[in-house]
């Protein structure tokens, strides 16, 4: 489709269709179309023409008295003959009369009536018998004439529909269309172009494209456009534009008329692939912050691991552990990212401040722009800092809030539902290692806060004792994620493994049977009692007594199946694209062969519109337009069939074929190209050949396409064989 277009705008640098078919228009009322439409359809004038002329011909040699013999027969059969091709066979009979009846008064012998020489009785029957023969010979060359102009009006409408038809796809096709000529000009822009960039193509059209864009100048889109230019090659990329605020997918393709360009946004297919990407990053951050709140020891290194989690994984340049004093007045930063001299600053605790406002609500508090902010007013620390957007969320604690959990920008920033459940995740483990420090109390009271944590995960955390082997503690995830009570575990502490499918069974077990570190992470699928399956993420590791022998194991069990699922839908969106560019290599391949019948198109009808030339040479090339148009209208067949292929669209009209007829028609068809190279084109059908239930159009568009390779590619004088004969599946075509 893109070369297709690329070789209309060359026949039509200005490609603005109306103007195209003001020239196409003009052409075809040119000399020669306004002689061969006097000749066709002439009006009452044209055919009277002939008859006064004959008659004011007479007179003037009659006034002249110029009588002579041959002079006055041959001028007169030229009027009979001008009444012919002027006004058709009626004129030309009154034109015929006229002119007997003068020479029948001029040839007569002086003073006498009626009396003629035998000379003049000579001229007087051969010019009335050769007036008829005249009269019949012109009028068949008129005739042939008329015929001929209409035969070529019809091929003009014929080739003006196909390009009207080549320009509407151009124009219907989703995705952005550009040609710029040799000196980087726009030179055509489609409709879905003039969306894409907010530039409409009488804007853009004899534009420089780096004086329409300045932005590009440096860019990806210039480096390989050149080089695109440069080395003769098509390249393909994709690129973010600032100014914009967009994704595109960019196909250039040169030529030697410049460069054609195929464009669309994939604004949405990323805005997928980094919410993905932002939603593994923040899992695997919280696991292994989780990894290390489950170690225990000083809060401190805990916090600072927090907020630098949650500065990288948020991609924000301030981050902030907001702890609630004493008097509940007021909040001091424990642990920060990105803030200086904060010892100065004190936070107050009242619904006036985003983080007393995140406690009084108790909900995370997004702002979107601190400055047009109307809850409440911005503090003093985020003023000075310059922040613009940012997060809040509570960090629990037993009997009161431990204080906050916040994330800024200095920029404007639309924080997503995930990012807010993420810091929720992070705030709920610091809290958890928060009260496990203040406690320092019975390991009874350390697991009970250890609960409170797992029980506000998603993930399954789970403790086993080695010597013996028993489960010491699940959290109750655990019945949402396997779809079984946890007491069961208890009573059999196998049966979480029964549970698993039976093909990753035994592979789990290997694993759990080697591991001799207490260490493992695999994946693995879990069928539910209602049938359903979930594929589960499972990791542990080992808590080591004072003697550094390990005495538990500590496990998490994270439900990835949303995240697999993501994952598949991922790998389908890259094998669409890769689909798209392999239908856009098909579709480059198929419009490269259109240039063949267009290029005849344009030859042919550029002599007949330029050159003189006999009947036979005109339908000669009249023929050759049309061979052109219908191998034209058979590569824009192929090109939509390929979208309706793409769309489901395609439909298939089965009925009854002879297959006999099958192989005559198409040899029919291509019989002339045959002949044009002197080739031998063979036909055979076997007898026991039966007829076969398919879509007629299409395997004759199969067959055609086949038959039109061979002669294509076979030297001049050779043979091609088309034979029909029975196989074991049906009928086989060679």
């Amino acid at each position: 489709m893109r070369v297709m277009a690329r070789r209309l705008l060359r026949r039509n640098q200005n490609n603005h269709r109306e103007e195209i078919k003001h020239q196409f228009d003009a052409r075809a009322c040119g000399m020669n179309g306004r002689r061969l439409t006097h000749l066709h359809t002439p009006g009452w004038v044209g055919r009277a023409s002939g008859p006064v002329l004959t008659a004011l011909l007479a007179g003037v040699l009659e006034a002249l008295s110029l009588r002579q013999p041959p002079s006055l027969s041959l001028l007169l059969m030229l009027a009979v003959a001008y009444s012919v091709l002027s006004g058709g066979l009626a004129p030309a009979i009154v034109s015929g009369m006229i002119s007997v009846g003068y020479q029948l008064w001029a040839y007569q012998t002086p003073g006498s009536n009626f009396h003629y020489t035998p000379e003049n009785l000579d001229r007087l029957m051969i010019f009335a018998l050769a007036t008829p023969l005249v009269i019949t010979v012109l009028g068949s060359v008129r005739r042939r004439l008329d015929d001929l102009l209409v035969r070529e009006r019809s091929l003009r409408r014929q080739a003006e529909t196909e390009r009207r038809r080549a320009v509407d796809i151009i124009e219907s096709i989703t995705d952005g269309f550009f040609h710029l000529d040799t000196q980087w000009r726009y030179v055509y822009v489609n409709q879905q172009a003039e969306q894409l960039v907010g530039r409409t193509r009488q804007e853009l059209r004899g534009t420089v494209v780096w004086d329409a864009f300045p932005p590009l100048v440096g860019s990806t889109w210039d480096r390989e456009y050149h080089r695109a230019i440069r080395e003769k090659v098509a390249v393909h990329f994709e690129e973010f534009y600032p100014p914009l605020n967009t994704w595109f997918e960019t196909h250039a393709y040169p030529s030697e008329e410049g460069l054609t360009i195929y464009l669309r946004s994939i604004n949405e297919r990323k805005r997928v692939e980094e919410g993905l990407a932002a939603r593994a990053r923040q899992q695997a951050a919280v696991a292994a912050l989780g990894q290390k709140a489950l170690v225990g020891g000083d809060i401190g290194p805990l916090l600072e691991e927090a907020v630098q989690t949650l500065a990288s994984t948020l991609d924000v340049e301030l981050t902030k552990i907001l702890e609630l004093l004493p008097d509940g007045q007021a909040l001091a930063i424990r642990a920060g990212v990105g803030w200086t001299d904060t010892a100065k600053y004190r936070i107050s605790a009242s619904p006036q401040s985003q983080a007393g406002y995140t406690m009084a609500t108790g909900q995370p508090v997004i702002v979107e722009d601190l400055g047009a902010e109307t809850r409440f007013k911005g503090a003093p620390i985020l003023l000075d800092h310059g922040v613009v957007s940012g997060v809040s969320v509570i960090v629990p604690g037993s009997a009161k809030p431990f204080g906050i959990l916040g994330a800024f920008s200095r920029s404007r920033r639309a924080f997503t539902a995930d990012d807010i459940h993420f810091m929720q995740a992070v705030a709920n483990l610091v809290a958890a290692a928060i009260e496990r420090q203040r406690s320092g109390a019975a390991l009874a009271e350390s697991e009970q806060r250890f609960r409170q944590l797992a029980e506000n995960v998603r993930e399954v955390f789970y403790i086993v004792g080695l010597h013996p082997t028993q489960l010491l503690y699940i959290n109750p995830a655990f019945e949402s994620v396997w779809g079984r009570a946890s007491e069961t575990l208890f009573a059999q502490p196998d049966s979480w493994l029964e549970a698993i499918h039976p093909d990753d069974q035994p592979e789990v077990r290997k694993r759990l049977a080697e591991r001799d570190d207490g260490f493992f992470d695999g994946e693995y699928r879990v069928v539910r009692p209602d049938g359903t399956i979930r594929w589960i993420h499972d990791r542990s590791s080992p808590v080591l007594d004072d003697r550094g022998h390990p005495y538990r194991i500590v496990g998490a069990a994270e439900d990835i199946t949303e995240l697999r699922d993501a994952a598949e839908a991922a790998r389908h969106l890259a094998a669409s694209q890769a689909s798209i560019q392999a239908r856009d290599a098909v579709l480059a391949e198929v419009a490269h062969d259109l240039r063949n019948p267009l290029n005849t198109i344009s030859m042919a009808a550029m002599l007949l519109e330029t050159t003189e030339l006999p009947a036979e040479k005109r339908a000669l090339h009249a023929r050759t337009i049309r061979r052109a148009v219908g191998g034209a209208v058979r590569l824009i067949q192929d090109l939509l069939d390929v979208t309706r292929i793409e769309t489901g669209q395609l439909s298939i009209d089965r009925k009854a074929i002879d297959v006999a007829s099958l192989v005559s028609e198409v040899c029919d068809a291509f019989q002339e190209n045959a002949n044009e190279k002197s080739i031998t084109l063979d036909r055979v059908v076997d007898d026991d050949v039966s007829p076969v239930s398919g879509d007629r159009d299409r395997i004759l568009q199969a067959l055609g396409n086949l038959l039109g390779n061979a002669l294509k590619f076979t030297p001049k004088g050779g043979r091609v064989h088309v034979r029909a004969r029975r196989c074991p599946d049906g009928i086989e075509f060679s």
